[in-house]
């Protein structure tokens, strides 16, 4: 995260503040969170393994066979 931090700060020539840095920071891995957990649900891999295991566990999951 503190690359993206610096790269943001560079791109638009401002220094964040503490709150600022703290608050984007955050935003970031929540993004990153939610892109990789989309990702994952939805890769066909994982998708097979979780039904595989439980098809009532991956029906929670929105995962329903074919």
């Amino acid at each position: 995260m503190e690359q993206e931090l610096a790269t943001f700060q560079t791109v638009s020539r401002r220094k964040l503040s503490e709150l600022e840095a703290t608050t984007l920071r955050n935003r970031l891995l929540e993004t990153m969170r939610v892109i990789w957990v989309d990702v994952g649900l939805n890769h066909p891999s994982f998708k097979q393994l979780a039904l595989e295991l439980s098809e009532k566990g991956a029906a929670e999951l929105g995962i329903t066979t074919p």
